[in-house]
């Protein structure tokens, strides 16, 4: 996105929670929320009126990073693999479902990035040009990491490398509890100016 723009658009990648088993959830929701209002303080600070998170709303990551940015305010643009309802067959039960559309539905914009999957599509072309699309339009990328080789294509680990061929500034929170957040930074933007300002700010004493 356009540095002259009034909009900081933060786009988000991580692990889904299968990935996030054997992790303390609520701690990683305080460390995100506490990450995401250091971001806004710095973004503000720095002539951003309006932020965005650009998010797939897959379970896990994706879903935390949303409850934190609205949370904040903050506007919430859906870019989905699938269309809506192909999309809903990946959630494993219920209670995810019911969680993906209520956050779906406090979405500002919805788009899709292909047509319903045919039988036998395993949907990882899909997210990985949906993790691609996050790319093309943000200012800045967000990562819950373990730091864990890439899995399968349109991963945390893979659109991580893509951002940082494309000089997009990172910071990643690994889902680990006490590892410290890393910022990964081009040097001479504004951009990049704005995380290292959030991130030095949850670190100084």
């Amino acid at each position: 996105m356009s540095g002259l723009s009034d909009t900081f658009a933060i786009g988000v990648t991580g692990h889904r929670l299968h990935r996030l088993a054997g992790c303390d959830l609520m701690l990683l929701e305080h460390r995100i929320a506490s990450l995401f209002q250091a971001i806004d303080a710095s973004a503000k600070a720095n002539g951003k009126s309006e932020l965005a998170l650009l998010t797939n709303f897959a379970d896990g990551a994706d879903r935390i990073a949303g409850w934190a940015a609205l949370d904040l305010g903050w506007r919430l643009d859906a870019i989905l693999p699938f269309p809506r309802d192909d999309f809903a067959r990946d959630f494993e039960n219920a209670a995810e479902l019911t969680a993906f559309f209520a956050q779906l539905e406090r979405a500002r914009s919805q788009s899709y990035l292909q047509p319903a999957r045919a039988q036998g599509d395993d949907g990882t072309e899909g997210y990985e040009r949906a993790g691609r699309a996050i790319l093309d339009r943000c200012d800045m990328l967000f990562a819950v990491w373990d730091k864990a080789p890439a899995r399968g294509r349109g991963g945390a680990a893979q659109i991580i490398a893509e951002a940082i061929d494309r000089e997009i500034p990172v910071v990643v929170i690994d889902p680990r509890e006490a590892i410290p957040i890393e910022a990964i930074c081009p040097s001479g933007t504004g951009t990049a100016q704005i995380l290292r300002t959030a991130v030095a700010s949850l670190t100084s004493s």
